[in-house]
């Protein structure tokens, strides 16, 4: 479960990011239904760039937000 995300918008994220080649989606033949989401390498380089920028904008964050506060 993701906090702050309907399951409706998760799963239609989810289809984006199958079509767009950054995740794999596996259904198992299994009761109940279960499907698995994997990274493909499209993802994982992908990720490789997002992680530097997300730390940078973590390290950032009070800066980027103070003129939002006045």
């Amino acid at each position: 479960g993701i906090e702050g995300i309907s399951e409706k918008m998760l799963a239609q994220t989810l289809r984006t990011l199958e079509s767009d080649g950054f995740v794999l989606r596996e259904v198992q033949a299994v009761i109940p239904p279960r499907v698995d989401y994997s990274l493909t390498a499209r993802g994982r380089e992908l990720t490789g760039h997002l992680l530097p920028l997300m730390g940078w904008i973590d390290d950032n964050a009070v800066e980027i937000l103070a003129p939002r506060a006045s």
